[in-house]
């Protein structure tokens, strides 16, 4: 039983020692930080003006019945 106990505490002791090993491991490079491209936006003052004006004097008549 005092065997059992002893090889039961070390691997104990060997599985929660390797942690301590990875300690002096240096760290992984954080990402690259992403910037988007600026887009251009339409900022500032417009003045637009827009006129428009429809006519038709036509006196056209389709067929409205093949026949008629």
């Amino acid at each position: 039983m005092k065997s059992m106990l002893r090889g039961v505490t070390a691997l104990a002791g060997i599985a929660l020692a390797g942690s301590a090993f990875a300690a002096d491991l240096p760290r992984r490079a954080p990402p690259p930080v992403f910037t988007p491209v600026p887009v251009f936006t339409w900022t500032g003052a417009y003045f637009g003006i827009n006129a428009g004006y429809g006519f038709d004097a036509s006196e056209r008549r389709g067929a409205t019945v093949v026949g008629v």
